[in-house]
């Protein structure tokens, strides 16, 4: 057959991958979330947030970045949701944010005051995951992530630590930017 360049035309039989035989939804949307975002505010290495540090025994805590502001966000989601646990969650989201501004690359080195991608694993079993030779890096899509939880949770609170330490990360992107963007 001679190659023509143009796309070839195929007789294609269109079959649907599922049959519709579901059982009914368990729950709505907005239940599941719900669930969803007790479970994270019950959880226990969350729940340990309140004494002002991660638990030492979650091993997920050594991707600092990435997790405080996933805790951030989403208590501050659950806190929207259910009223009744706004204070608990805020409590935390504060306590999650602080430890991230403590943690921030110092004033004075190249990448000042932006959050750690990883900090050393405090379990035996974290010792074996990626952040233990990458400690120092910084992966350049979480600080966004840090900022956008930082001026949710000053919304929220008021305090403007937050609001400034957003600030910062947003000034050392721009510092950071080359010249052709």
């Amino acid at each position: 057959e001679k190659d023509t360049g143009l796309p070839r035309h195929h007789k294609l039989h269109r079959i649907p991958p599922f049959d519709n035989r579901y059982p009914p939804k368990a729950k709505s949307y907005l239940e599941a979330a719900k669930d969803t975002y007790h479970y994270l505010l019950t959880f226990e290495a969350i729940q340990h947030l309140k004494k002002g540090e991660p638990s030492p025994n979650y091993t997920r805590y050594c991707y600092p970045s990435k997790m405080h502001s996933a805790i951030i966000e989403g208590l501050l989601e659950h806190a929207e949701l259910e009223p009744s646990v706004k204070a608990e969650a805020i409590e935390i989201a504060t306590q999650s944010a602080n430890f991230m501004i403590r943690t921030a690359i110092p004033a004075g080195q190249p990448l000042e005051y932006l959050p750690r991608t990883y900090l050393m694993p405090t379990t035996e079993a974290g010792k074996n995951l990626a952040a233990v030779p990458k400690l120092g890096t910084i992966m350049m899509i979480y600080p966004v992530k840090t900022g956008n939880a930082m001026i949710r949770l000053y919304k929220e609170t008021k305090n403007q630590a937050y609001l400034n330490y957003a600030v910062k990360i947003g000034e050392q992107y721009l510092r950071l930017q080359r010249e052709d963007g």
